[in-house]
Formats: C-alpha cells, structure tokens, sequence
C-alpha cells in the first residue's frame, strides 16, 4: 500500500469517518527507505506501521522472500524507532527455517517501546510459498506457543495466551503484556481471572474501543 499515489489521500478519508479509529498499514516497509518523509506523515495521522519481519538472519528471508534483506530490514527498524511511530512487527514462521528465532524477536520486541504488538504467522503453502511445501515443516498455533514458551525469554509461558473468542481456538491465540515503570514485564493472564480477560476481548483485540 505505501507505493499508492493517493495513500495519504485514502488515509485522510479514512481517518475522517467516526466509526474508523485508528489505521494500520501492513508493509515489507522497502517504500520507506525509497520515502524517507512518507514516515513522518504516517506518524502524523497515528498510523500503525505493521511491519513484516521474519528475524535477524538472512537465511530466513532468502528461503521465504528470495533474497537477502536483513541489513534493509534493520535499516527500516531504525527508521521506525527514531520516530517513534506506532509499530507492529508481522513474523512469518516455517519450521526449520526461523523458529530459532524467537529469543532475539521477544527481546527485541520487549526493549522497544514503540512497538506494541508482536504477531506471529504460520507459513501457508499457498501462492508463492506453495513450492516450499516440500521440505519445510507446517507449524500450528499451539506449536508457535509452545516455540515462544521454550525461547529462553522468561518473559512468556504458555500460560500466558488465550484464545481469542471470535475465532476458533486453533485459529488465533494472544497474550497481552502490562510494562511496568521498572521496566520489567507481566502478563495480564497474570493478574486476571483468565475467564474476565476472555470476556473482555469479545469480538475486539485492542482494549478500551468502546464506552465500557
């Protein structure tokens, strides 16, 4: 979407409509090196930048995008936090290509704190990625968990993640973090009754977009 020549046409009008409250762009973020200033006007309209960002080795993005893009895609991080936008990195995940990349993704993800949300993918064998069907393993939700729980990251159990109610539990699972003053971490499932978290995520994933 960043390489539109109306985005920011499109973005106003969206942002000019009540029952839309906030945006997000889903990007590989390539357009923003190309654009440096395009960034700054996202930020000026509260854009979230969702980032598609696959780890820090280039092995990873030469088997899932075809070519090497780590020193680009470091280059796009530091973009995102010198200005602080709103940013949300996207992981794409293949077994035995870049599920050993969760310890550094979590800490990365938890020293930033621009950056409010971590989502994590199975690969699908589809479109392009059909041809990798072959010779990389299908993960499920509960493998991702279980990948998160076991990275070294402290931070995060299997305890922690619920399902979301509008999706099949198999579909969509999440965790939220509080972030503490002291700079330390803990998860909501933690300090909630996990059946009052439940129904506090009916049919929304972002807290506090209604008048409860």
């Amino acid at each position: 979407p960043l390489i539109h020549p109306q985005l920011l046409e499109i973005v106003d009008e969206a942002l000019s409509r009540k029952e839309i409250i906030r945006i997000s762009i889903s990007t590989n973020g390539l357009e923003l090196l190309l654009q440096p200033n395009l960034l700054s006007e996202l930020y000026k309209r509260n854009v979230v930048v969702s980032l598609q960002f696959d780890g820090f080795d280039d092995h990873v993005y030469e088997v899932l995008r075809g070519q090497k893009l780590l020193n680009k895609k470091l280059e796009i991080l530091n973009l995102l936090a010198d200005i602080g936008i709103s940013t949300s990195l996207t992981v794409t995940v293949a077994g035995t290509v870049n599920e050993n990349q969760f310890s550094d993704i979590l800490k990365y993800f938890f020293s930033q704190p621009h950056i409010i949300s971590l989502m994590i993918q199975p690969i699908s064998f589809a479109g392009r990625a059909a041809n990798l069907s072959g010779h990389i393993k299908r993960l499920s939700i509960t493998d991702i968990i279980r990948l998160l729980s076991g990275s070294g990251d402290l931070r995060v159990k299997a305890e922690d993640f619920v399902p979301l109610p509008c999706s099949h539990p198999l579909c969509f699972s999440l965790a939220y973090y509080l972030m503490l003053n002291d700079g330390g971490t803990i998860s909501l499932n933690r300090l909630v009754d996990a059946s009052k978290l439940m129904d506090s995520l009916a049919n929304r994933t972002i807290f506090g977009l209604d008048s409860q």
